[in-house]
Formats: structure tokens, C-alpha cells, sequence
């Protein structure tokens, strides 16, 4: 649901505006999982005559804005961590300058984040609270098989309301929603559905050494038999899965 306002002040061509476009477009699809068909530019031109904009404001040594300068405003839908942000705003600058004559230090992005309940889409309704997109499920995915053997009504709750409502709501970013639900396992000495979700917060971007920070600090709050079980299941996991 990203809405974007687009700021220029040398005259730019309908070419480099559409590649600028998808630019945009393919970096928030891919950081910020938005939709193909989600997008909302508006490109505004401003007088530079009655604009103030230094040239070297916090970048590298050797490096100055030009006339080509572009402001990308943004507004979107509150929960992107901050590892999210920081590689839209890699893509999008890079993309750009691969694919036009605009230069990454003439990209400037602000994010603001605006709560669901306050955007509107037309007709009068709240979409993205009161209409639900199809979202995929953590653990089946498209593939429609069972997960809970044996019980389809549970299998059903778990699909459907645990991966598909609870974990899906953006109150909590994913990679938050990862680390209470291995300390609760941890706690309870769950070890049985720890690889998984282990395998899950490394897909929700926790890295290695932040599980093993967390088990640190879960010794002195749960106690060191449960925090060293965790702790065994990121080391047997790792020596399987070396890349995370």
C-alpha cells in the first residue's frame, strides 16, 4: 500500500521516468513484499529558484548532488524493520542508477509509516483493515498439505488463524514475533518445534549471533538448562545449515 511522491527540478523524460517507476516499484516488491499491482506514484516538479539544497550534506568525500536531484517521499503501512528500510533504500538508489543517468547520490528517501486503519483506497472503506489480502501461510505455503497429521481441524487453526492471522498481524514485525516464540519454547523446553522456528527467524532476518545473544540472556530469566537446550538446537542446526 505504498504511496509514493516523486520530487524533481530538471526536466526529465518520459523514459527515465518509467524506469525510475519500476525502480521504485520492483525494490519495495522485493523488500517490502508489496504487490505487483500496488502502486501509486506522483511525480511533482519544484522551482529550484525557490529551493535551498546543499550539495554534500553527509556524503561520501568527493561525491555532490547535481540538477538531477530527486526526492522520493513515502508513505506506507507501519512494520518494516529497520534491516527492511535500509536495504529498500540501497535498491532503490542502485536500481535507479543502473538503469537511468541519475546518480545514488541524487536519491533522497524519506519513509513515514501510517497506521492501517488510516488509509483509504476509494469507496469510502478502510482496505487494509476491513478487506484482508490472501496472505501466505509460514509453514504450507501454496502447497495445501497437512501440517498437523491425523486432526484437519487443527490443522485448519494452525494454518489458518496461528501462521495465517496471528503471525500475519504487522502490530509485531516478524523477526520480533521469532524471538518471543523461541523464548516461550525455550521456557517451556519445547525442543521438538524449535528447529523450525529457528529456521524461521533466520528467514525473518535474526542472525545466528543474535539467537546466541538471546540464549545469554534467557540463562538469567529462565534458567541455564532451558537456555543452553536452545542453545544446542542453533548449534546442531548450524552445522546443516552453515550459510545462516
Amino acid at each position: 500500500m505504498p504511496f509514493l511522491k516523486i520530487y524533481y527540478k530538471k526536466e526529465i523524460s518520459d523514459e527515465t521516468v518509467n524506469k525510475v517507476n519500476d525502480s521504485i516499484h520492483k525494490s519495495l516488491m522485493d523488500c517490502f513484499d508489496v504487490p505487483e499491482d500496488d502502486i501509486f506514484h506522483i511525480w511533482l516538479p519544484f522551482n529550484a529558484a525557490d529551493s535551498k539544497i546543499d550539495s554534500y550534506y553527509v556524503l561520501s568525500e568527493g561525491k555532490k548532488r547535481s540538477d538531477s536531484f530527486l526526492y522520493i517521499d513515502i508513505l506506507c503501512a507501519e512494520g518494516r524493520t529497520t534491516e527492511q528500510k535500509n536495504k529498500l533504500y540501497l535498491s532503490v538508489s542502485g536500481q535507479i542508477a543502473d538503469k537511468t543517468n541519475i546518480s545514488a547520490e541524487d536519491i533522497f528517501i524519506t519513509l513515514k509509516e501510517i497506521p492501517r486503519e488510516n488509509w483509504s483506497f476509494g469507496e469510502g472503506k478502510a482496505q487494509a483493515v476491513t478487506e484482508k489480502r490472501e496472505k501466505k501461510s509460514l509453514t504450507a505455503g501454496n502447497s495445501g498439505g497437512v501440517i498437523l497429521n491425523g486432526n484437519p481441524v487443527l490443522d485448519s487453526y494452525t494454518r489458518d488463524m496461528l501462521f495465517g492471522e496471528v503471525w500475519m498481524d504487522e502490530t509485531l514485525d516478524q523477526k520480533t514475533r521469532s524471538f518471543i516464540t523461541l523464548t516461550a519454547l525455550a521456557a517451556i523446553g519445547n525442543t521438538e518445534q524449535m528447529k523450525f522456528h529457528i529456521q524461521t527467524a533466520y528467514k525473518n532476518g535474526v542472525k545466528r549471533e543474535e539467537l546466541i545473544a538471546l540464549t545469554t540472556h534467557l540463562a538469567f530469566y529462565i534458567g541455564w538448562p532451558q537456555a543452553v537446550q536452545l542453545l544446542n538446537q542453533i548449534s546442531d542446526d548450524f552445522k546443516y545449515n552453515p550459510e545462516f
